[in-house]
């Protein structure tokens, strides 16, 4: 009753080597390995698709169709991201070039953090 990443990938049955399938599964297992195999299953599938990607709000989990054609993507729960990358929209930079930008504007922001203690608040 064992399900994982394992045998969605491989497909087969871990006692008897058979081929596993979702008849299978529903005809042997119980329902929690049933919903369990099914969740497996369709994650699987969505992150083996080009096309397909989920949510990126962990408390929504909608899959979406072709998002990496906009830059500015738009769930129906509201969550808005960039279809390519996954992060906030960051139009009209390429993601490669938006997390450059974040990195270095995080390492200025703790440089100032640091220097503006150092000359505020000094022993």
């Amino acid at each position: 009753e064992t399900l994982g990443p394992r045998i969605i990938t491989e497909g087969t049955c871990s006692m008897c080597s058979g081929a596993l399938t979702e008849d299978v599964v529903v005809a042997c297992a119980q329902p929690s390995v049933v919903a369990k195999y099914q969740r497996y299953a369709l994650r699987h599938y969505v992150e083996s698709q080009e096309r397909l990607v989920y949510c990126p709000d962990p408390a929504c989990r909608r899959i979406l169709k072709d998002p990496e054609v906009l830059t500015e993507c738009q769930c129906v729960c509201g969550r808005q991201f960039c279809g390519a990358c996954g992060a906030a929209p960051h139009a009209p930079l390429g993601c490669e070039e938006a997390d450059s930008w974040v990195n270095m504007r995080t390492s200025q922001t703790e440089v100032a953090s640091v220097n503006f203690l150092m000359q505020n608040y000094k022993r």
